[in-house]
């Protein structure tokens, strides 16, 4: 029995949650997958990795701040594809080390940029190939964005910007066909959070792994599968929490 098939684009593909996905993706579709990253080295193995008769992947070495370069990758992939019906939205970064008062304004902006910014301009060079196939728009947030985060305020306002992004979008879903989700986890096993064990990052992050178990990305690769199958979901919110250390 033949796999049914997917036309999808992952950002921030080079990473920890991007290979949890694909391998959940993988095992389950054939199609075309499009990778977009800044890391060219990570995206050419994901794709050498992955790649499978019936599946093809295309890596794309894109810096997402960059307007022109996002939008013509995407609409590479789209007419190299024959379309689009998933754009996973997973590129995200933390500010950077210490309140915000100190912060530069180049590391507000990159955050700002790629948590927030990325994903609307993703949507938009995505969004006629994804209201042609009916797709979905699937934001990898945080519960950052649905909690205050004193540590990183601008990593968690500019999550919140790509929840509200979602949420406003997905009132629109009858007028335009395309569906809009977010999945928001807690504290994720991820290389970010590796910098912070070696305490690059602040002490609420260390005091917090101490207390609470990290979520690894196969649980957000889960989230992602179910909102894929489900096609019907429009306007969700998925919380993974970390669960309490006994």
């Amino acid at each position: 029995m033949a796999s049914p098939q997917i036309h999808m684009i992952i950002t921030g593909a080079a990473g920890g949650i991007a290979a949890a996905t694909l391998d959940k993706i993988t095992a389950q579709y054939d199609g075309h997958l499009g990778l977009l990253d800044i890391n060219t080295e990570g995206l050419n193995e994901m794709a050498q990795k992955y790649t499978r008769d019936g599946l093809k992947i295309t890596p794309y070495s894109t810096d997402l701040r960059d307007h022109k370069a996002t939008s013509d990758a995407i609409h590479s992939f789209g007419e190299e594809a024959g379309g689009i019906d998933i754009l996973f939205a997973n590129a995200g970064i933390m500010t950077a080390p210490g309140p915000f008062e100190v912060t530069s304004l180049d590391a507000i902006e990159r955050s700002i940029d790629l948590n927030f910014g990325a994903v609307a301009r993703c949507t938009h060079a995505a969004w006629p190939y994804l209201e042609k196939a009916s797709g979905s728009v699937i934001v990898n947030a945080s519960g950052a964005g649905l909690k205050p985060l004193a540590s990183d305020v601008i990593y968690s306002s500019s999550k919140a910007a790509a929840i509200m992004f979602t949420k406003s979008s997905a009132l629109r879903t009858k007028e335009t066909g395309i569906c809009f989700n977010a999945i928001c986890p807690g504290v994720v096993d991820t290389p970010i959070l590796n910098d912070s064990r070696t305490g690059e990052w602040r002490d609420e992050v260390h005091f917090f792994t101490q207390h609470f178990e990290l979520i690894q990305p196969e649980e957000i690769a889960d989230a992602l599968l179910n909102l894929i199958v489900d096609t019907s979901a429009n306007g969700e919110i998925i919380e993974i929490i970390n669960r309490r250390k006994t």
